[in-house]
């Protein structure tokens, strides 16, 4: 997976170099750094909505350790198909004595979490910090339909329902409601990190704001849980990026809207893979550690 993803960032960045380019110059250093920044933090939030779902399954895991199976098995993502993160954490499960199934759960619920709460993030946000308020009447009827799955055991209960409905056996597991509160809080964390990721970027072509600010977060949010959906993308590539342009172009020019979430695609795709480095050498380490204590016993 680090292989394909290498790639594909070396492609990526070689394809758009021109662009990325221009984007930096207008931008500028320091914002594009202190955006990086953002990045590492709000992918640190969400590498904690794992955690809590998988603790909240009956697992003991550690952060260190848990976290450092969460960042390179999450390059799967970058592959076509949203599920080569569930294989590589099914068998990197075998560590902790959980199930392939419970992986599963684990991260269905994520994934579902993620999106429930993505999309009532942007309806709630984009209509009125885009000054479309009109949108929100139709926006806000999604609300009645979004809002039972906040409730911690609802999104497991439908997970379990959809799977025997196709003749699978039920999940053996169920998280507990207080992990479901955490990794909510832990998904509100960070939609408002990759929210102001992008509106570092976004500021420094104008003043943008409070409204701004909204409006990133809602977008990020809502093109995220979209792009969740639209398996074949990998990443949400294309998905999430269209609505970032979209709410941006409300506040800049289209092109400079462009340049915002281009470079955040790059920022984002840099900051898996060097989390994911860290968290490989880490897991050797942790692993010749472990190894070692073995050996003494």
């Amino acid at each position: 997976m680090l292989a394909v993803v290498l790639v594909g960032a070396v492609f990526l960045i070689g394809k758009d170099a021109d662009d990325l380019a221009a984007a930096i110059g207008e931008i500028g250093l320091w914002r594009l750094l202190a955006s990086a920044v953002l990045a590492v933090l709000a992918t640190l939030a969400i590498a904690m909505i794992w955690l809590c779902i998988l603790r909240g399954s009956g697992l003991a895991v550690e952060t260190r350790g848990g976290g450092a199976i969460f960042f390179v098995t999450q390059l799967g993502k970058y592959v076509p198909g949203s599920i080569w993160p569930i294989v590589a954490q099914g068998a990197a499960g075998r560590r902790w004595g959980a199930s392939p199934r419970q992986m599963v759960l684990v991260n269905l619920v994520m994934l579902a979490l993620l999106c429930v709460t993505g999309l009532l993030t942007g309806v709630l946000l984009l209509p009125w910090a885009v000054e479309a308020p009109w949108a929100s009447a139709w926006w806000l009827l999604t609300l009645p339909l979004l809002m039972p799955f906040l409730h911690p055991a609802v999104i497991p209960a439908v997970l379990g329902r959809l799977v025997g409905l196709v003749g699978k056996e039920p999940f053996d597991r169920s998280i507990s409601a207080r992990a479901m509160l955490m990794a909510s809080a832990w998904c509100l964390v960070a939609w408002a990190l990759l929210g102001l990721h992008l509106w570092v970027l976004l500021s420094s072509m104008d003043r943008v704001g409070g409204s701004g600010l909204a409006a990133m977060i809602g977008a990020i949010a809502l093109g995220w849980a979209v792009g969740l959906v639209v398996v074949v993308a990998p990443a949400g590539a294309g998905v999430r990026d269209g609505i970032v342009i979209a709410a941006a172009a409300t506040f800049v020019d289209t092109s400079q809207a462009a340049a915002v979430a281009l470079a955040s695609r790059v920022v984002l795709v840099l900051v898996d893979v060097l989390l994911a480095g860290a968290g490989a050498v880490f897991g050797v380490a942790g692993a010749s550690a472990a190894s070692a204590r073995r050996d003494e016993d």
